[in-house]
């Protein structure tokens, strides 16, 4: 290579303009002012998902407990660490602080009650009843209010 083909090389215009490089920074802002939001919302699911995965935990091993011994009083936060040792549970009058803790409440031999926080700032509930009458079956719901299970009557049940 001559020393004139690098001179005629290094006096070309090769590269962008100052208005090329604008506008690709405009749709590069565009798209994230697009994706983030959408990035966000899945972000906030996914929280609500895992604490509505935790409390649906927590009902399920209250429920072997109640096989072994039909009675849910019998649901204590050792007999639920023994069958779902994923999650720590705490008793009624101590809230969940995150999707891997479970306030439990068995207020009667008949009924259940789990409390799960999720990071997204919404406390998930699941009942579950047992027997005979209007109450019968596992009942859903969910509230930003303080999330002990024995709390549960804050929830608007049924959303989700």
């Amino acid at each position: 290579m001559s020393v004139r083909s690098v001179i005629e090389r290094s006096e070309r215009d090769d590269g962008f303009t100052l208005v090329e490089l604008m506008i690709v920074v405009m749709i590069l802002g565009v798209l994230m002012a697009i994706g983030l939001p959408a990035f966000l919302g899945a972000r906030s699911r996914a929280q609500d998902s895992a604490a509505r995965q935790g409390a649906a935990l927590t009902l399920e091993a209250a429920k072997i407990v109640y096989t072994a011994h039909s009675d849910f009083t019998e649901a204590t936060t050792a007999e639920l660490e023994a069958s779902e040792p994923s999650l720590t549970y705490v008793d009624a009058g101590v809230s969940s602080t995150n999707a891997s803790t479970a306030s439990r409440d068995a207020p009667d031999a008949d009924t259940f009650i789990a409390a799960v926080w999720s990071a997204s700032g919404t406390c998930f509930f699941i009942r579950d009843q047992v027997g005979t009458g209007i109450d019968v079956g596992t009942i859903r719901g969910g509230t930003t209010a303080d999330c002990t299970a024995g709390n549960s009557g804050a929830a608007t049940f049924g959303s989700w």
